[in-house]
């Protein structure tokens, strides 16, 4: 583990409500781990909420694959990231051409333009 992970798995037990070492560091409202289908559920209602209801785990999972062949990564280490066994899958299936810019480039136009950020 990168200790930048391991730094920010710390500080998020630390501000959990269950900070306890045997505690999970990513719990439910009432301490128990959160699992793929708790974890779906709760991303179905924040991106409802945010008018983004088409965000999933999958969809984030394409995202990052594109992101990292952006950032110049090679597609076969993207592929070991993702788990898949083929380079040509992970092309072919997960990244996707830029279609629109990225996040960090429409928030650097938004600052130079002066535009208040969060």
């Amino acid at each position: 583990m990168v200790p930048s992970l391991a730094a920010a798995l710390r500080d998020a037990r630390a501000t959990s409500a269950f900070p306890g070492a045997a505690d999970p560091i990513f719990a439910t409202s009432v301490g128990t781990p959160l699992d793929s289908h708790s974890l779906r559920a709760r991303l179905r209602r924040a991106g409802r909420r945010a008018g983004t209801p088409w965000a999933t785990p999958h969809v984030f999972r394409h995202s990052l694959a594109t992101e990292l062949v952006d950032c110049g990564y090679d597609t076969s280490i993207v592929a070991k990231v993702l788990g898949h066994r083929s380079e040509a899958f992970t092309r072919r299936v997960y990244v996707h051409a830029r279609e629109a810019p990225r996040f960090d480039e429409l928030d650097r136009d938004a600052q130079q333009k002066g535009s208040p950020q969060a």
